[in-house]
């Protein structure tokens, strides 16, 4: 999957999540944790951590 890092970070997680319930690799009410950092290309700089719900 494409990421612009232009976009919001929620936003390209829950594009993620969409793309793998749609390919039946995630089911509604499953739970997915995303992490992610703000800093693109850098080693060490994952600072983020979200739980998802897939709709």
């Amino acid at each position: 999957m494409h990421f612009d890092s232009a976009n919001d970070g929620v936003a390209a997680a829950s594009e993620a999540v969409n793309l793998l319930r749609d390919k039946g690799y995630l089911m509604s009410g499953d739970l997915v944790i995303v992490t992610q950092g703000d800093v693109m290309s850098t080693v060490g700089s994952t600072n983020t951590t979200r739980i998802l719900t897939v709709e």
